[in-house]
């Protein structure tokens, strides 16, 4: 029981969750932090695991500009003003987006029976 508690914890869901939790703070810095965390649960590949390779595999302009919006915001000259372009849920809309879309990219299941082609 206590090994499945530990799992669960550890889940990529799990770390989604807080994810969005730490979004809709509208924390610029803890949903940040946390959409890393998620992506190290999210993206079982070796190595690190970096924001800009998710973005580029999502292709999508909406999520490439609300990392942007949030890397200025974070880290920008101007960070106090710049915090307006970011917004919190649109950032967390665009990932959730992506999330879906590269779990089940046609949108449908994978046949049944799959039959080997020789």
């Amino acid at each position: 029981m206590e090994a499945s508690k530990q799992a669960r914890a550890e889940s990529e869901s799990t770390y989604f969750r807080a994810f969005h939790e730490a979004t809709r703070s509208g924390d610029p810095a803890k949903s940040a932090t946390a959409v890393m965390r998620w992506l190290d649960r999210y993206d079982a590949a070796p190595g690190p695991t970096t924001f800009g390779a998710f973005a580029a595999d999502a292709d999508d302009p909406t999520l490439d500009r609300q990392a942007a919006a949030l890397d200025q915001t974070l880290y920008g000259p101007s960070a106090k003003s710049a915090g307006k372009a970011w917004s919190a849920g649109g950032f967390y809309d665009t990932v959730a987006k992506a999330r879906k879309s590269r779990r089940d990219p046609a949108g449908t299941l994978a046949p049944l029976n799959p039959r080997d082609r020789d």
